[in-house]
């Protein structure tokens, strides 16, 4: 072989390996202008979606500026998502699941085992059965505080939440919505510095439940996804807890405002009272949050657009946490 092409293909090969490894590392979340919903990948290229949310939104409407989770996944070329978590089996949280079973290859369900089977007051419906079973995905279930996940070597994934055994109709003051809110699968991700908390609709008692429960992690947390998409259910224990810890950047991140179901002008407030940075989808704001598995991470916005890189330092004293962007240069 010729010396020079030799060299050219030896410094190409390294460049390809720079590449590859400033990119290998990266965990990115997105979290999308709808109803309910999250994409997960992976530092090692997996996917995971936890609730996909409603039917009519999963590949976006023509008064929504954002993409539905299933276009986001097309639009970078996803055919297989390794695994769906359905938080709690309300439909606008599971519904797309026939859609997301339909026109991707799905490898697990993943959910606590809560009503799965029955539509009482809530539950998955036939037609999600269905399209599940066709899909041939295994169903892992049963998931309870304390289980961990592997997804990926360099994450811990936790579940924090419901507690074991669930939490009872009479324990949801007899409200059939809260008593399905109530008994949300709750899952915390860590990868570097940098801690996720995905809520599910939790209320009052069982954000009490990881308050004395899950201190630690709750304390760790740098990006929450807000309960109920931030219409209501907020503990002022658990929202200080959350918003006072050592990380500097705190950020809540609440979906869109979907008339009642979204969140409202008293609620959102009290998260920032909170401690909280609260970025709301508001129907057209996608928020994607990609950490580096240091302390850095990166919030890209759509709308308005907006990247901003930032790094979590210890606070010097105990209080709400201090926000400390570093912008890096284009």
């Amino acid at each position: 072989m010729d010396k020079r092409l030799f060299r050219l293909s030896a410094w190409l090969l390294v460049a390809g390996m720079i590449v590859s490894t400033a990119w290998a590392g990266d965990l990115k979340v997105f979290y999308p202008p709808t109803h309910t919903g999250w994409v997960l990948q992976t530092p090692s290229g997996k996917v995971y979606v936890i609730n996909p949310g409603v039917s009519a939104e999963f590949y976006g409407t023509a008064a929504k500026r954002g993409q539905g989770i299933g276009t986001y996944l097309k639009s970078l070329g996803i055919k297989t998502v390794h695994g769906v978590v359905i938080s709690h089996p309300h439909p606008d949280h599971y519904a797309a699941g026939v859609e997301l079973f339909r026109d991707f290859k799905v490898l697990e369900l993943i959910d606590t085992g809560f009503n799965a089977k029955s539509n009482h007051f809530g539950g998955y419906n036939a037609a999600f059965w269905k399209a599940f079973q066709a899909s041939g995905a295994k169903h892992r279930t049963g998931l309870r505080a304390g289980t961990a996940l592997a997804w990926d070597p360099e994450l811990t994934v936790k579940v924090l939440g419901p507690k074991e055994p669930f939490w009872t109709y009479a324990d949801a003051g007899k409200d059939p919505e809260r008593y399905y809110n109530e008994n949300s699968l709750v899952l915390w991700v860590k990868h570097g510095a940098v801690s996720y908390l995905f809520t599910g609709d939790i209320t009052p008692p069982a954000q009490n439940f990881l308050r004395l429960n899950a201190a630690t992690e709750i304390r760790d947390t740098a990006i929450l996804a807000i309960p109920h998409h931030g219409k209501y259910y907020h503990n002022d224990a658990f929202g200080k807890l959350v918003g006072m810890s050592h990380p500097s950047v705190r950020l809540g991140i609440a979906s869109e405002n979907h008339g009642k179901k979204g969140p409202k002008a008293d609620t959102v407030p009290e998260w920032r009272r909170s401690g909280l940075n609260v970025y709301v989808g508001d129907g057209n704001n996608e928020v994607t949050v990609t950490s580096t598995g240091g302390a850095e991470f990166i919030v890209e916005t759509t709308h308005p657009s907006s990247t901003k890189t930032y790094r979590i330092v210890s606070s010097p004293s105990p209080g709400p946490p201090i926000d400390r962007p570093i912008i890096m240069p284009d």
